[in-house]
C-alpha cells in the first residue's frame, strides 16, 4: 500500500497534481512490495558520550526487482491523499524469490 499527497506535487497544474500523486504512491507500494520479498537493510550508528546519546542515525535500503504487480485499487483518501494498493500472485512470489536465490 502507497500514499501521496495532491498538494507536494511539483505542478501548478491540479490534474497534474492528481496524477503525480498517483504514480507517486504506485512508486512507494511497490517499494513496500520490494521491502516485503527482498527484505529491508539498515545501517544504524549511535555516539553515546557519558553515557547521554549524542548522535543516533538510521539508514534503511531496500532493493530488488518487482514484476507482474497489479494494481488493487486506486482511492482517494480524504480531500489532498491517494492510496494506491498492489498485489503480486503466489507464482509471481516464487518465481521472483527463485530468481533472487540463483544470484
Amino acid at each position: 500500500m502507497g500514499y501521496a499527497v495532491i498538494s507536494s506535487q511539483p505542478s501548478k497544474n491540479v490534474n497534474q497534481k492528481r496524477l503525480m500523486a498517483i504514480r507517486a504512491a504506485r512508486l512507494e507500494a511497490t517499494r513496500d512490495l520490494t521491502e516485503q520479498i527482498h527484505g529491508l537493510k539498515v545501517n544504524s550508528r549511535t555516539t553515546m558520550i557519558d553515557a547521554i546519546i549524542q548522535n543516533d542515525t538510521l539508514r534503511a535500503t531496500v532493493e530488488g526487482t518487482i514484476r507482474g504487480a497489479r494494481t488493487v485499487r486506486i482511492n482517494p483518501v480524504g480531500s489532498d491523499t491517494y492510496e494506491v494498493v498492489l498485489e503480486l500472485d503466489r507464482d509471481m512470489i516464487a518465481h521472483i524469490m527463485k530468481a533472487a536465490r540463483a544470484k
